[in-house]
């Protein structure tokens, strides 16, 4: 299984970092993405996961929605959290 780590603003996400670290531990593919980046919804299509872990701080929430919404029309069937 391909889980998607989507991040926002501070680089060290400790809330990520930690259910990333839990993944590995049950032998699941991650892959950690700057939402902030340039074609950040292009990169993560290309990657190809089976699930989308977002944890945007308040600030973001609006723009972590827009970018699910842009995952959401090329791959519908592809499950999100929060």
């Amino acid at each position: 299984m391909k889980i998607a780590l989507i991040h926002f603003g501070n680089e060290e996400n400790y809330g990520l970092l930690f259910a990333g670290g839990e993944l590995l531990l049950f032998n699941q593919e991650i892959h950690f993405f700057d939402a902030e980046e340039s074609g950040i919804t292009s990169k993560i299509i290309k990657w190809g996961p089976d699930y989308l872990f977002f944890s945007p701080l308040t600030t973001f929430y609006s723009d972590s929605l827009k970018i699910l919404q842009e995952l959401k029309n090329e791959k519908p069937n592809i499950i999100s959290a929060y």
